[in-house]
Parts: C-alpha cells; structure tokens; sequence
C-alpha cells in the first residue's frame, strides 16, 4: 500500500523534476535538441487506471446481485475488461517513469559551454573633454 502510493506521488514529481531540468539545460545550450517527453503516456496511463477501476468496482458490485449464469457472465467479462484496463493503464504509468528518467539523462549530458565575448567600451571622463577608450570582455558560463 505504502509503495503504491509512493509510486503514484512520485512519478508525476518525477516529471516535474526532469521537466524542470530540461528547461535548465535549453538555458545553458540553447541550440541542444532537448525534449522533455513522458506526460502523454503518463494521463494516458491514469485515465485508463481510473476507467478500469470504475469497471472493476460496477462490474463486483453487479455481480453481486446477479441471479442467473448470464448474467454472471457479462459481470465477469465486465470485471476481467475492468482489470485489463487497470494493467494497460500501470504500463503505460511505467512506460511513462521510464520517459521522465530519459528526459532528465539528457538533460545531465548537456555541457556547459563557457563563451567569451569582446565590445567596446566607452567611459565618460570627468577630468576630460570626451571619452576613454577601453575593450569590455565578458565572459558567460
């Protein structure tokens, strides 16, 4: 129970987390092809956990109530499509961890580039008529 409800918190923190380092390493490398994937599998996941659920717990609750073997029937296929649905649904849950976790290793590999730039600089001099001429070097990491 206690590892369920781990999971299920910590993969959406997951994405937000690797998102959040996708975004950091398209700031330091504007030119990486850096793509941050996962969220499509992941709703996809949970809205079929959700409709499987939902089919698990109408189709015990009609079975429960049903009286002839026809019935049973289509309850038990109802149930066995309810928990197909919840098995889709934990894969595609996993499939999307797996994308989170791809996401954020590109995210890691992307380097640092250091960049130095050169402008001229031109200081107003108060003991002077004009101005000194200087050279700024900047330099971005």
């Amino acid at each position: 129970m206690i590892g369920s409800l781990s999971t299920l918190i910590g993969i959406p923190l997951n994405g937000v987390g690797s998102g959040n380092m996708v975004d950091a390493a398209k700031q330091l490398s504007p030119h990486s092809q850096l793509e941050h994937r996962g969220w499509p599998p992941y709703l996809v996941g949970m809205g079929l956990s959700v409709v499987g659920a939902v089919m698990i717990v109408n189709g015990a609750s009609e079975y429960q109530n049903a009286n002839s073997f026809n019935e049973n029937g289509k309850v038990t296929s109802s149930l066995g499509t309810g928990i197909l649905f919840s098995l889709a649904g934990g894969i595609c849950t996993y499939v999307a961890w797996y994308k989170f976790s791809a996401s954020a290793d590109d995210a890691t590999r992307v380097k640092n580039t250091i960049k130095v730039g050169a402008a001229p600089l031109l200081i107003p001099e108060a003991n002077r008529d004009g101005y000194a001429k200087g050279l700024q070097v900047s330099l971005a990491f």
